[in-house]
């Protein structure tokens, strides 16, 4: 047990307690999102694709590795965290139809991806096109409005010591 002796450390120990309830929170999240929602409604969710990179009819999974948080930041009387889609950690190719290619506009389509994934039905006019569903709008009803991130920030701040009131 650690010596409390002013507000001040009460403060410190409890932030410390709360960065370690979101760090753990949020690389549950992660992993939910990446395989509960990418890998089932962007990868899985339809016969594989025609081409893919360079023929292969394989994903990258560039893609479902470039989320991820934000470093959590003090604000006021706040810990914040955001997820987020780096668009940085992918590659394109147009050579090889990776992440875009001549007939798509913009060719780079690696900064517009995680829009154009998240819709329902076809995902261009293009023959290679494949019948989407919206994975990012499902994630936030099921985890937002269906309680999933309740129970999950539950858990871990309760694992943290937190007791919900």
């Amino acid at each position: 047990m650690t010596d409390i002796r002013s507000e001040a450390d009460l403060q410190t120990i409890m932030e410390r307690a709360a960065r370690n309830a979101i760090n753990s929170a949020t690389k549950e999240i992660l992993s939910l999102f990446r395989e509960e929602y990418i890998m089932k409604y962007v990868y899985q969710s339809h016969d594989p694709n025609k081409r893919y990179h360079a023929d292969t009819r394989k994903p990258t999974y560039e893609f479902k590795n470039a989320w991820d948080w934000t470093g959590i930041e003090k604000r006021i009387n706040m810990l914040v965290t955001e997820l987020w889609y780096n668009s940085s950690n992918m590659d394109y190719s147009e050579k090889t139809m990776k992440h875009g290619s001549k007939y798509s506009s913009p060719n780079d389509v690696t900064g517009n991806l995680a829009d154009i994934l998240n819709k329902r039905g076809l995902s261009s006019s293009l023959w290679l096109s494949v019948n989407r569903e919206p994975y990012w709008d499902i994630f936030i009803e099921k985890v937002f409005s269906g309680g999933e991130l309740d129970r999950i920030l539950s858990r871990h701040f309760a694992a943290n010591g937190f007791i919900k009131t």
